[in-house]
């Protein structure tokens, strides 16, 4: 029920994920496949919850960690509509 975000935002977007479509920015259709690129990632969140959220350029600077956080991964996906 709560959400903790590494960023301030507006929340553009949330509900449930369909098996594995769920609607984002202005009500399109994306597949898990799409937005995470990984299809074991799209196994463990199958039928799940998502939330999208929207930065303005005043917001980019706003991002926040826990003082003993480390980055395990970096992923690239391409595509135009990310």
């Amino acid at each position: 029920s709560v959400i903790a975000s590494p960023s301030d935002g507006i929340v553009g977007a949330h509900g449930r994920i369909a098996d594995t479509e769920l609607f984002q920015v202005k009500g399109a259709p994306y597949s898990l496949l799409d937005l995470l690129g990984d299809p074991a990632l799209v196994e463990q969140h199958r039928n799940g919850s998502f939330v999208t959220l929207r930065l303005t350029s005043s917001m980019y600077h706003r991002f926040h960690a826990p003082y003993d956080a480390h980055i395990e991964r970096v992923t690239l996906i391409h595509g135009d509509v990310w």
